[in-house]
């Protein structure tokens, strides 16, 4: 047998449930009805017992009837008494004393001997149960006599038998009539199950751009839909960052290539001496030493994004290593003319990877001088604020575009202006790797011809967390990558945003409408429920009505009330259908 569906097991578990707590709840009435009967049993043969006391005088074991003993058999109807002496000798009784076959017990003779009243039930002929009430006398001669009441059970339980076979014939149906409803109900809470399916199996690669549908319940299912957007949201970007990616990872390949493929074939064709030869092998070197930088940052990055990089962290002196960098970049900063001022902190110490680290430091020193100006400046800082060591890398270059500003740190990213002075656009993406894996951040500040200054901010103790340097109104861009698909759209137009769900007038009156169905299914069940609960109860002797003030309340009232809302219920959700199936 198959694995059942979710619809089935929900109303599986819908019935077993609505089924147990029927059973509870017949179990109780059964219960209740059957010691409210019994009691009333013994209520009428005590009131019997106590009217019958006052119309006998009993002296020497003879029994001298005060009026007609007839009365005695009207006034106690049903039930039956017998007078017997402490020796157990009947004395008289009632008419129907004889036909109960009402004898002396034990019983009776421990009412004798404890003088207080006992209760017994007894199986008589032909398996008549007899309820009966052994009450003890004292008669003019000062002896105790015992005064035996029955009655049989045999309307009772007769009467309990109806009950039992009402319930067994409307549980079923309740139960039955439970599980088509627990059915409907789990129809109409999968339903957009089947909706986020189908649509689910329509998204590919090719059109990430479609999203679930949204009903604006703000349920748990829309709540799902909402984040598996989010997810086909994040899948979308990586698939554009990874076009975006291979497309500048062809370009950057391909350029180099062609060229060194043309200088190739010019060296066959043309050149005449080995000296031209010579610098044409020159030049190719160049663009193979670039291609194997470009190669080796891209592994790099491939690494680190996929964990295969792991951080060597020591305890050292950043002031010395940032000295070293500076140190290194002296020579480039020589050939363009660019002078490099370094003002460090004697003693800032902390974890580090220095090799990592460094290279971080060369990109942003080579950055700033390959994009300064003629006779430009940059200046290096090192110093420590709170729990953070802080190093400024500023510049006196052309600066970075607005526009360009949040993208600088995506991979192969340059902006305008920026081919000309070489490089791979990969060194930033790197930056940002190092300093997010030691726990810090990148912020920069750039004006277009006033400059820019990167700030790196490495944490001095490990307790220090990510973002929560003091902030030093630079721009931080360090993880702001391209807009998200939530920051292109913008916000929806036509609409209220509602928590994180934007709910129009229509999808409001969607909600409404649905909340009227499950409360009306509901309430209709309850009145049923009522209903056939307050028939199972008339029919064992209950009263069919509740009298409260001037009016009355009959279970008909609850039948009504059934009828109306599952009409309201089923209009409701034809119309809520009929919408749908239109839209």
């Amino acid at each position: 047998m198959g694995q059942l569906s979710i619809r089935a097991r929900l109303t599986l578990a819908y019935t077993i449930a609505f089924g147990i707590l029927l059973g509870l709840l017949s179990v109780g009435l059964y219960r209740t009805a059957a010691a409210r009967l019994y009691a009333q049993v013994d209520t009428q043969i005590a009131e019997a017992a106590a009217t019958s006391r006052p119309l006998f005088n009993i002296s020497q074991s003879q029994v001298t009837w005060l009026v007609d003993k007839k009365l005695l058999d009207q006034s106690s109807s049903l039930v039956a008494q017998a007078i017997f002496n402490d020796t157990g000798q009947f004395l008289d009784g009632s008419a129907l004393a004889g036909v109960y076959n009402l004898g002396f017990t034990e019983a009776g003779r421990h009412a004798l001997e404890t003088r207080s009243p006992t209760w017994e039930t007894l199986t008589i002929q032909n398996d008549h149960r007899l309820r009966a009430l052994n009450l003890t006398v004292s008669g003019s001669d000062g002896r105790l006599y015992l005064v035996r009441s029955g009655m049989l059970l045999d309307q009772i339980e007769d009467d309990l038998r109806q009950l039992v076979g009402v319930l067994a014939s409307l549980v079923p149906l309740i139960l039955l009539m439970g599980g088509l409803v627990g059915w409907l109900l789990a129809s109409d809470a999968l339903r957009p199950v089947a909706a986020i399916t189908a649509t689910a199996r329509q998204i590919t690669a090719s059109n990430l751009n479609e999203r679930l549908p949204l009903r604006g319940t703000r349920d748990e299912l829309d709540r799902l839909s909402a984040t598996l957007n989010e997810m086909i949201a994040r899948l979308q970007d990586s698939f554009e960052q990874m076009s975006h990616f291979l497309s500048n990872v062809s370009h950057e390949l391909r350029t180099p290539l062609a060229a060194l493929r043309g200088s190739c074939e010019m060296a066959v064709r043309s050149a005449k001496s080995e000296e031209e030869c010579r610098a044409v092998l020159a030049d190719n070197i160049e663009e193979l030493d670039r291609l194997a930088h470009t190669v080796s940052d891209l592994l790099a990055l491939a690494r680190a994004e996929a964990g295969q990089t792991l951080l060597k962290r020591r305890t050292e002196n950043l002031a010395e290593l940032v000295r070293d960098a500076v140190e290194s970049a002296r020579v480039l900063a020589t050939e363009r003319g660019v002078s490099i001022d370094c003002q460090t902190d004697s003693e800032t110490t902390l974890e580090f990877d220095p090799e990592h680290l460094l290279r971080l430091l060369i990109n942003l020193l080579d950055n700033a001088i390959k994009y300064n100006q003629p006779n430009g400046r940059v200046e290096v800082q090192v110093k420590t604020v709170d729990n953070w060591a802080v190093v400024s890398i500023a510049d006196t270059g052309r600066g970075i575009a607005s526009e360009d500003l949040p993208h600088i740190f995506d991979r192969f990213y340059r902006g305008e202006g920026a081919t000309s002075a070489g490089g791979t656009g990969l060194g930033l993406s790197l930056a940002r790797w190092v300093a997010t894996e030691h726990g810090g951040r990148i912020e920069v500040n750039s004006q277009p011809g006033n400059g820019s200054t990167f700030r790196l901010w490495l944490p001095t103790k490990p307790g220090a967390a990510l973002g929560s340097a003091p902030q030093t109104g630079l721009t931080s861009q360090v993880s702001r990558g391209r807009p998200s698909p939530k920051e292109k759209a913008g916000p929806s137009s036509g609409s209220l945003e509602i928590g994180w769900l934007p709910v129009n007038s229509l999808e409001r009156r969607t909600i409404m409408l649905q909340h009227i169905v499950r409360w009306s299914y509901w309430l209709g069940i309850a009145c049923g429920v009522i209903t056939l609960l307050w028939r199972g109860f008339v029919a064992v002797g209950f009263q069919e009505y509740i009298q409260y003030g001037e009016r009355q309340l009959t279970w008909n009232a609850f039948l009504n009330g059934a009828v109306l809302f599952l009409l309201i219920a089923a209009a409701t959700g034809s119309y809520l259908s009929t919408t749908a199936s239109k839209q």
